[in-house]
């Protein structure tokens, strides 16, 4: 725009009409001007965005009546608060505006009091919040799905904990169990050494028969195995897959270190003295060639 040297600044900027329609187009939302009467609030003023966003054309919009953008209901929250915009010389509202073919659109109002010639108005903008809506129906729906998956999360991880005890249950029962028997065992083969010739050393031969047949390791490891795979179920293919010479009681070895089983545990349930532990975890440490530093169960814990 060329500015003439023969007129003042202030004439052109803040008497020009042109200045001030660019400056209330140029609001980011829409502009209002209303006229406060007994028989309603009329608008007077607004700018395009109002026109854009709310479908009605420019002569429809001078002194359009203000209930036609709500509902009724909506309306008299409105009435209300622009009752207070004259208590306090503004307020604000969130609420729908309804556009010429229906839509309802979420707007934030502002709006502020105005007395001209005894007459009483009031000037704002209004946001629409459609975009922030939908922000937050997606954080909401989000929140809700990320609840959704930590509650189902905490489901499997209260059963796999179940599960977890009960192997651990079940392994401390086989370890007493296996332990009593070999007590068992140990005390008749000294009855059996010192009463070589009696006629109970043959009850005693049968009794340790029974003794050493009452579950077969075999069996015992096939019910190890189907529990502790529930837990972890890709850990012996794992291993296996990295540590392909490992063999079958080396096997049994890794999984009771998985479960934090004890040198003492370990012992009984493999039958086998702790110098027995103590080579087991040597030539484990060799396959998997761990440095004297690395511990064996760290490495075991990340299959």
């Amino acid at each position: 725009m060329t500015i003439s040297k023969n007129k003042h600044y202030k004439d052109i900027l803040f008497d020009s009409p042109n200045f001030n329609k660019k400056i209330i187009d140029s609001l980011p939302g829409i502009f209002y001007f209303y006229h406060v009467t007994k028989e309603g609030v009329f608008l007077k003023r607004w700018n395009k965005k109002h026109v854009t966003e709310l479908g009605y054309s420019d002569q429809e919009l001078l002194n359009i009546s203000g209930s036609i953008f709500y509902t009724e209901k909506e309306f008299t929250r409105i009435k209300k608060t622009i009752e207070h915009i004259f208590i306090k010389g503004w307020n604000d509202i969130h609420t729908t505006l309804i556009t010429k073919v229906g839509k309802r659109i979420p707007y934030y109002l502002q709006g502020y009091a105005l007395h001209i010639d005894g007459e009483a108005y009031f000037m704002g903008v209004g946001i629409n919040m459609s975009k922030q809506h939908k922000l937050k129906k997606k954080l909401v729906q989000s929140e809700k799905q990320q609840l959704k998956e930590q509650l189902k999360k905490k489901e499997i991880d209260d059963l796999l904990n179940e599960k977890k005890r009960e192997l651990l249950t079940h392994v401390i029962s086989e370890t007493h169990t296996s332990q009593n028997i070999k007590n068992a065992r140990e005390k008749i083969n000294k009855l059996l050494t010192k009463y070589s010739e009696t006629d109970v050393c043959d009850n005693l031969k049968e009794i340790d028969n029974i003794l050493s047949q009452n579950i077969s390791k075999d069996k015992q490891w096939e019910i190890f195995k189907l529990r502790f795979k529930e837990i972890h179920p890709s850990f012996f293919n794992n291993l296996l897959e990295k540590y392909p010479n490992l063999t079958n009681s080396e096997l049994k070895f890794c999984a009771y270190l998985r479960l934090n089983l004890s040198s003492n545990q370990i012992a009984a349930l493999l039958n086998i003295s702790k110098e027995g532990i103590r080579k087991a975890r040597y030539r484990i440490r060799k396959k998997m060639d761990l440095d004297i530093k690395d511990s064996l169960e760290k490495c075991i814990s990340k299959f």
